[in-house]
């Protein structure tokens, strides 16, 4: 189906205090922002990845309406007004409860990913908190203690920085309530054990691209057996890419033709004759082995 090339803003979307999500029909290059009149708001500003949507975390809550101009493309013009949160009243006579600031260990274990603290809302500054990394040896519990700090930034994981050994348990601890979102909550304790892996548990992928076709390019991906994406390349011509120490379990390679060299995939036009961009996929199962190298071609004709 026809991309859409509609540049119209749609209804803005606040389904949780001090989030402000501004979806557009259609992507677009430049977004920019004035105030124009009421409250003046401190924002943290994020552009999504399909540049169709602008996402405003709020440092404090609106208290009255604010209007503001948005200017999309350098010429596209709304004028938006936007509203206080409305919050839930009491349920069945009873208060509701007060949400939690969700803090989730990511890559725990993974020898060649940073270990991060992940948040579920942009985190306010914090000067100087403590984390707990216990060993938990055979011979005997090594505790190790670090400082951290968080700094004014729109920020939603925090690297632990730290090396850890291979095949070591380890338990790491913060407090509660050293962690407080811009949305008013505070986080629960953080008590998280795991072990870490070691070399042998990593499989490695090389991928021989040949490419007969050198007037365009390629976007290749490397997709988990979850779809999701693990690595993207732009290639050109022959070439070889390495895919390193990837969990075991089954991946696929998809590849984009992109014809017009913009990077992304692309719908055809009717009117003007055009046809989609090709889409196609390795056609071989690739199952990665601990410990293990496994070499393919992938013939892009």
């Amino acid at each position: 189906e026809e991309k859409d090339t509609n540049l119209v803003m749609m209804k803005y979307v606040n389904s949780k205090e001090n989030i402000y999500q501004f979806p557009y029909k259609t992507d677009f290059k430049s977004f920019s922002s004035r105030h124009l009149s009421g409250q003046e708001l401190s924002y943290f500003q994020v552009v999504a990845p399909t540049r169709d949507t602008v996402t405003w975390y709020l440092k404090e809550a609106i208290e009255d309406t604010s209007s503001y101009e948005f200017t999309v493309n350098e010429t596209h013009v709304d004028t938006v007004q936007i509203k206080p949160f409305k919050k839930l009243g009491k349920t069945n006579n009873r208060k509701q409860e007060i949400p939690k600031l969700a803090v989730k260990l990511l890559n725990q274990g993974d020898i060649f990913k940073p270990v991060c603290l992940s948040f579920s809302y942009p985190v306010k500054p914090t000067g100087d908190f403590e984390v707990m990394l216990v060993k938990l040896l055979k011979s005997g519990h090594d505790t190790i203690y670090q400082r951290y700090a968080i700094p004014d930034t729109l920020l939603f994981s925090l690297p632990i920085d730290y090396q850890f050994e291979q095949k070591i348990p380890y338990q790491l601890f913060i407090r509660d309530s050293v962690f407080f979102g811009y949305d008013v909550t505070a986080n629960d304790t953080v008590n998280v054990r795991f072990t870490t892996k070691s070399e042998k548990d990593y499989g490695n992928l090389q991928m021989n691209y040949l490419v007969k076709d050198q007037s365009c390019q390629y976007v290749v991906f490397l997709l988990n057996s979850k779809e999701s994406i693990i690595q993207q390349n732009v290639i050109t011509k022959d070439c070889r890419i390495d895919y390193e120490h990837l969990e075991p379990g089954n991946y696929s390679i998809k590849v984009i033709k992109d014809v017009n060299g913009n990077g992304v995939w692309d719908t055809g036009n009717y009117d003007f004759k055009i046809q989609p961009e090709p889409l196609f996929f390795y056609d071989k199962p690739i199952n990665i082995r601990g410990y293990w190298d496994l070499e393919e071609d992938f013939d892009l004709e």
